[in-house]
């Protein structure tokens, strides 16, 4: 993983949430699988090792609540994590209004709310994949 893919993962599994705990234990163990340069965005496919924690529950959601300033990316940038059955599967950076030429050297990430992260919000994400919506 580069440096921006760690500081990404690290944002959208920033929490207490027995869930992204889990989650943050995968991604030490990711590698990634390949990166897929879109134009506005770059698409980084992670393989998680055998004998990584997986959640109890084959879970699918995305986690999408943040985003990025970059001296590369005027308009600045977002964040998805696609998990998918239990596992990190995709983390998926997209640039607002510019073209993704290549990663951010310096890149600083904040959350959709201005008072930080809204976990109730993250929980819900997660309420919502447990009742398969």
């Amino acid at each position: 993983m580069t440096t921006f893919e760690t500081a990404a993962l690290d944002a959208l599994l920033k929490g207490d949430d027995p869930v992204l705990a889990i989650l943050r234990q995968q991604a030490v163990m990711a590698s990634v699988l390949n990166r897929e340069v879109t134009g506005v965005g770059v698409l980084t496919n992670v393989v998680i090792s055998e004998g990584s924690p997986l959640l109890q529950e084959p879970l699918s959601f995305k986690l999408g609540d943040v985003f990025g300033e970059a001296a590369e990316l005027d308009d600045g940038f977002g964040l998805l994590l696609h998990v998918s059955n239990g596992r990190i599967e995709t983390l998926e950076a997209y640039a607002f209004g510019d073209t993704w030429q290549a990663e951010p050297e310096r890149a600083f990430f904040h959350y959709q709310e201005p008072s930080g992260r809204n976990m109730d919000k993250v929980r819900e994400t997660i309420r919502q994949a447990r009742r398969g919506s």
